[in-house]
C-alpha cells in the first residue's frame, strides 16, 4: 500500500485535472473499478496480516502500525470514497479534485508510517 498510495498521490490524482471534461465520468468510473480490484484485496490482506501480527506479538510497534492502518481506513471511507462518489455524480470538479488530493495526504502519511514502523521496528 505504501508504493500504491504514493503513486496515487503524486501521479494519478493530479491527472484527474487533465482528463477531458466530457470523458471524465466514464474515465473515473473505469479508474475506480480498476483500482478497487487491486486496492481492496491489498487493504484486507494488510489489515489481516498486521492485525494477526499484533495479536501474536502484542508489541507497541505492531499496535502502532495497526493504528496507522485504522487511520488510513477511516480516511478512505469517510473522506476519499465519498469524494469519489461525488466526482462520479458531478463530473470533473476542480474543488473536489483539490479536496481529494489534499485529504489523500492523510492516507499517504498513515500508510507511510505503517510501512516505516514495519521496516524500522519489526523488520517486516
Amino acid at each position: 500500500m505504501f508504493i500504491l498510495i504514493w503513486l496515487v498521490q503524486i501521479i494519478i490524482y493530479p491527472t484527474f485535472r487533465d482528463i477531458r471534461e466530457e470523458r471524465f465520468v466514464a474515465w473515473h468510473r473505469h479508474y475506480v473499478n480498476a483500482i478497487g480490484f487491486f486496492v481492496i484485496p491489498m487493504m484486507l490482506l494488510q489489515l489481516g496480516s498486521t492485525g494477526f501480527e499484533c495479536y501474536l506479538t502484542r508489541s507497541l510497534p505492531d499496535l502502532l502500525a495497526l493504528m496507522m492502518l485504522a487511520g488510513a481506513w477511516m480516511v478512505t471511507f469517510t473522506l476519499s470514497a465519498p469524494c469519489h462518489k461525488k466526482l462520479q455524480k458531478v463530473g470533473q470538479d476542480e474543488h473536489l479534485i483539490t479536496y481529494l488530493i489534499r485529504t489523500n495526504w492523510l492516507r499517504t502519511i498513515f500508510w507511510s508510517l505503517s510501512w516505516l514502523i514495519g521496516i524500522i521496528w519489526t523488520g517486516n
